[in-house]
This record gives structure tokens, C-alpha cells and sequence, in this order.
């Protein structure tokens, strides 16, 4: 469910900022599909959750200057607990990998937020769901990014299918 632009009007940016307008469905679709896995989602799911899970994220950009945005992995502390223990130990597995830099652990969950929705994201959609600036040159970023999901594919973390990503629980 997501649009092709991140915002219809200016006064749409105005009423989402600091979040991305289709961040709102694609949260929500996350956590529906984790509820139907049978997840700790399920038993949390309402617009209380939805509340706390924005919040979080919201929370995690507070001390940055305007003009930043949310990026979708910042959903992720908030909904770890929805996930399996297999793709959290992962998670916390990945962290303590000295091959990895600190946008390699942000790309992998971004990929495990992917996972309930059965989809594989391309290297736009990574770099559209990255954007933490208003300002952020994409092209910089997809150049960074190519790094980052090189080392996680090389250490099995993600997988690559053409030119779509996914994230590999380990059991894969």
C-alpha cells in the first residue's frame, strides 16, 4: 500500500513530518502481518500499540535538527518484540559482527521489517525507506548502501535475488 511519492501536498508533508506519509499504512501493514504469524502482535495489536510503536520512533529523533526525517528501520526497536526469537538472535547476532558497520545492522532490519509482508525490496526501495534528511543525496546513499549489502550477503545475513533483497532468518 504504499504511493510512489511520499507526499501528496505540502500540507500532507505538514501533518506527517517527521514521518514519510506512507509510513502510517506500511507500519501498520507490518504489524497486521505479524499479528497473522501468530506473533506477541497479535495480542497488542490496536491503535494504543500503533500509538507507542510512532512514538518510539518519533522518540529516537529527538535530539536531531529539523529537517530529519524518520527512516523505517527506526520502527524496528519498537516491533522486535513481535519478531521470532530465530530473527532477533540474528539481530543481536549481526551487532556484535565486526565486519559490519553501523548502516549494515540499520539495512538488515530494515529487510527483517520487510519479511512479514513476503516482499524483497530493491536497492530504490532501500534507499527511499533510508532517507533520514530532507536533504540526503540518494545517489550517495544507494552507493553506501551497495556496501552495506554487499558485507551482509557475504556473511548470509540477506539474500539476492536479481536485483531484490530479502532478509534470511538463518533457517533458509
Amino acid at each position: 500500500p504504499e504511493r510512489s511519492e511520499p507526499y501528496q501536498s505540502a500540507e500532507d508533508f505538514a501533518q506527517s513530518y517527521p514521518f514519510v506519509g506512507y509510513h502510517f499504512s506500511l507500519v501498520e501493514s507490518i504489524y497486521k502481518a505479524l499479528g497473522k504469524l501468530g506473533a506477541q502482535a497479535q495480542q497488542d495489536f490496536g491503535e494504543r500499540s500503533m500509538l507507542s510503536i510512532f512514538q518510539q520512533a518519533l522518540c529516537s529523533l529527538a535530539e536531531n535538527e529539523c529537517g530529519e526525517l524518520v527512516p523505517l528501520y527506526a520502527f524496528y526497536e519498537s516491533l522486535e518484540p513481535c519478531f521470532g526469537e530465530a530473527e532477533q538472535a540474528l539481530v543481536k547476532r549481526a551487532a556484535g559482527l565486526v565486519e559490519l558497520q553501523p548502516l549494515d545492522l540499520l539495512i538488515l532490519k530494515l529487510l527483517l521489517l520487510q519479511r512479514p509482508l513476503g516482499t524483497s525490496v530493491t536497492l530504490h526501495d532501500l534507499a527511499t525507506h533510508a532517507v533520514t534528511s530532507l536533504d540526503m543525496e540518494k545517489l550517495s546513499r544507494k552507493e553506501a548502501l551497495v556496501g552495506a549489502l554487499r558485507r551482509l550477503e557475504a556473511l548470509c545475513l540477506i539474500a539476492r535475488d536479481a536485483d531484490k533483497y530479502s532478509f534470511l532468518s538463518g533457517v533458509e
